[in-house]
């Protein structure tokens, strides 16, 4: 199981006086996800196990909370991870989604596995009461002892704050561009030039006039219909959603 998000990039083949150049691969080529499954693979069958099935997470967050309505109807923030909990099931359950059965599962570390202290709790429930391990490579992570069950709980507590601590800097920053007018990376906003410090005059009038109907009770949803009756894309040539 990863939460890693696969970085790869497309290219195109080159070429010099009519002959193609061969592409040689770069670091950016080589994907954190596809690593991870290889090496659990290996470590697996390596004690004689079979390896039969991948969870894969991708644009996952294993510590950022979002507001979610709870079983009894109140509003509380938790942690939204769908592959993980049914992870979880399918190892109560014995059974992966290809029907393969399993054992056990098998991270790359343990903050691979979360950096929540109640999905911690419910891993240590499914490992603690159907007997089924959940393990990591490098075999810090052991959740059938009391001692492992400890140390699983001081680690992803300090995986916590770590996530909070580069979040609370990643916001200071992004304030500090924001009071200075340093435009950050991505696509640039509607209504500014590429540069993102130069206004579209064309965009901007059309924010302009929609602030105004925003003020007087107008719907943000008919304004956007507008937009793409009129033909206003995004900054990126899109329709508007």
């Amino acid at each position: 199981m990863s939460t890693e998000e696969a970085e790869g990039e497309l290219s195109s083949d080159d070429s010099l006086e009519g002959q193609s150049r061969p592409r040689f691969m770069t670091g950016r080529d080589i994907k954190s996800t596809e690593e991870q499954e290889r090496d659990g693979r290996q470590f697996v069958e390596s004690r004689g196990g079979r390896y039969v099935f991948t969870y894969m997470e991708p644009d996952t967050s294993a510590w950022k909370r979002r507001r979610v309505r709870l079983p009894d109807g109140s509003i509380g923030y938790r942690v939204v991870r769908p592959v993980y909990e049914g992870a979880l099931e399918d190892l109560k359950q014995a059974k992966a989604p290809n029907g393969e059965r399993i054992d056990g599962l098998i991270v790359y570390d343990i903050d691979r596995l979360t950096r929540d202290p109640r999905h911690l709790e419910d891993a240590i429930e499914t490992v603690e009461h159907y007997l089924r391990p959940i393990i990591d490579i490098t075999g810090t992570l052991d959740l059938l002892t009391d001692n492992g069950r400890a140390m699983a709980r001081v680690v992803v507590a300090m995986a916590n704050k770590q996530s909070a601590d580069t979040a609370r800097r990643v916001r200071r920053n992004h304030k500090a561009r924001r009071d200075r007018g340093i435009p950050v990376g991505g696509t640039r906003p509607f209504g500014w030039q590429e540069d993102k410090r130069t206004l579209n005059p064309a965009e901007a009038q059309h924010i302009r006039e929609a602030a105004k109907r925003i003020i007087l009770g107008v719907e943000w949803h008919a304004i956007v219909a507008d937009w793409n009756r009129k033909g206003i894309t995004t900054s990126k040539g899109n329709p508007w959603t």
